[in-house]
Parts: C-alpha cells; sequence; structure tokens
C-alpha cells in the first residue's frame, strides 16, 4: 500500500489553522488549481474528519491514478480527492489497494471515501453511496494489428476478453454477453486480471483478444509508450465518450451520510468555481464534467445499445 499526505499551506497547519481553514478566503494550489475553502461546506464536516480524510484509490490507472518519483500517487483522481478535502479545509492521507479491495475497504470504515474511477451502478448502489461529477464510457482495445478482427461489440462473440477484477459486469460484459445471446452467437469468454498493466500485458502475450478499459484510460493510452502495442477500437459516433456511460465520482460507505452531504457541497462548489472543469481540462478530458452533482443516481442505459453494424 502507498499512503501520501496532501496538506494545506504552511500558514494553515499553524496555530490558527482551525480559524482560518474554514474561512472563504484561504485558498491552497492542487496541481496548478487554485482551490478555495468553501465556510458551508466545512462546517457541515463532521468534527471527526476535521483533521483529515483518509481516502482510498487503486494505483496504477492511467491517467486517473498513477505512481510519480519515490511512488507519490498523481492523476486526475488524486487531483479531485485533494481539491475535496482543501475545499472541505482539511488534507487528505491516500492509500492504493487493488481495485476489487475498494468496496470491502469502504464498507469496513478502513477509509472515509473512494476516488477510483469508479462508477454508480445498481448493484454498487446496494453497499455503496456516490457522489459523481463526470461521466464516461468503455472502449475496447486490441493487440497490435487487431489479429482477432475485433470491429465492435457484437465481434466479441466466442472470443475472449481481459477484464480488471472488480469492475462492475453491468458496465460492459453483461449487455455484451445478452447482444451474444440475442443474436444466437457464442458468449464471451471473459478472465479476470488484477490490474490495467496485467490488462495489457495479457493483450500482449495473446491471453486474450481484447480488453476494456474506461474512455479517458483510453484515450489517455493513445499518447502513451505502449501505442505502438495496443490500439483503441474506434466508437460508436453515438457514443464519443464510450460504450454504456456511467456517473462516476466518489464512493462513500451507506452510513455516512453527514460526510457525504459535506462532500456534494463541497463538489458543488467546486462545479459553481469552475474548478473541477480547470482539473479536468490538465488531462483534456473536460467535456466529460457533468453540469449536476449527482447523489446516488445511475445514469439510464442507452435504448439503442450499439452492435458492429452502429460501431466506428
Amino acid at each position: 500500500m502507498t499512503c501520501v499526505l496532501v496538506g494545506l499551506s504552511l500558514a494553515a497547519c499553524g496555530s490558527h489553522s482551525t480559524s482560518r481553514a474554514r474561512t472563504s478566503t484561504h485558498a491552497t494550489q492542487v496541481n496548478g488549481v487554485t482551490v478555495t475553502v468553501n465556510a458551508e461546506a466545512a462546517a457541515m464536516l463532521p468534527a471527526r474528519y476535521k483533521s483529515g480524510l483518509q481516502l482510498v484509490t487503486s494505483a496504477p490507472y492511467t491517467p486517473f491514478e498513477v505512481y510519480g518519483p519515490g511512488k507519490t500517487l498523481t492523476g486526475l483522481d488524486i487531483d479531485m480527492g485533494n481539491a475535496i478535502a482543501a475545499t472541505l479545509g482539511t488534507k487528505a492521507t491516500w492509500t492504493s489497494v487493488p481495485f476489487e479491495g475498494v468496496v470491502g475497504g469502504l464498507a469496513a470504515h478502513k477509509y472515509d471515501f473512494g476516488l477510483a474511477d469508479y462508477g454508480a451502478t445498481d448493484a454498487r448502489l446496494r453497499a455503496l453511496d456516490f457522489v459523481t461529477y463526470f461521466q464516461q464510457g468503455d472502449a475496447l482495445i486490441v493487440p497490435k494489428g487487431n489479429p482477432g478482427h475485433i470491429q465492435g461489440m457484437q465481434s466479441m462473440c466466442g472470443k475472449k476478453l481481459l477484464v480488471e477484477a472488480g469492475v462492475s459486469p453491468e458496465s460492459f460484459v453483461s449487455p455484451t454477453q445478452k447482444l451474444c445471446a440475442d443474436s444466437g452467437k457464442p458468449a464471451v469468454s471473459v478472465t479476470f486480471l488484477p490490474s490495467q498493466a496485467s490488462l495489457l500485458l495479457g493483450l500482449q502475450s495473446k491471453q486474450g483478444d481484447a480488453t476494456i478499459l474506461t474512455y479517458p484510460a483510453a484515450k489517455a493510452l493513445e499518447s502513451s509508450s505502449q501505442r505502438s502495442e495496443v490500439s483503441m477500437v474506434p466508437l460508436p459516433p453515438s457514443m464519443p465518450g464510450g460504450i454504456v456511460p456511467k456517473y462516476i465520482g466518489v464512493a462513500l460507505a451507506k452510513n455516512q451520510t453527514p460526510l457525504r452531504d459535506a462532500v456534494a457541497a463541497a463538489l458543488r462548489s467546486m462545479l459553481a468555481h469552475g474548478t473541477i472543469t480547470q482539473i479536468f481540462r490538465k488531462y483534456g478530458l473536460q467535456e466529460l464534467v457533468t453540469p449536476t452533482i449527482h447523489v446516488n443516481e445511475v445514469l439510464s442505459p442507452s435504448p439503442a445499445f450499439p452492435s458492429d453494424a452502429t460501431a466506428g
């Protein structure tokens, strides 16, 4: 596990930190973006969290959470978590765990909330609360040369798909299996692997015909050093942000309503002041920010789930 402490400025950590951290004039820098404490949101934060928030993520997953020099956590989720903490007048301490361990860690109260490119689905809402601020879909990634001739979702029928452990089947696997069954084709063979790195290595070693990544991760891969080894299957024109889009954001245990409401208030302030858009712009993903902060809402699936005929 990796822990990274991100605090406010030294002035806010001295003897006057309690009074200053709750004023609307105190500001700090999060990866070059100015973040101001919101007094109303900070006042909503329960007392037990005012000394700091324990946040969980699952690195590496580019561009959301990656390791920098000295195993320092960086990325879009890290920036957002640090900005939420700063808006609430406190600081964030980060822990990275395998993706499938995020839910259990939150439910066991090992962490206060999580940011791991985590989407709100009906199944997850039975165990967690979500406060979301952007939406994204999925994309298929294939090995160099696309030897499996994958053109879209229906091409996966009877083929081998590599999936990161902990990914919700509602996102891609279940709809694709239904598409195959409805068309009388064999089911997709699914293999679960522990990380984004293992998925890409699995493709290169011919363990599967394709893998599934979120659209931002697939977009980041297009400009990475592995671009020559793998490529993204073109998305349907009707779904430029990815197949099966979901609302994405902060995940919390179900019985943390006061903390959830404080986080929601912080995110509404960040949205109104353009802070969320500024952070997303650093990663070229500003178009994914939603105009509203959603609490425990699931994005309705597209009524026209794409087949290969509508993809690309």
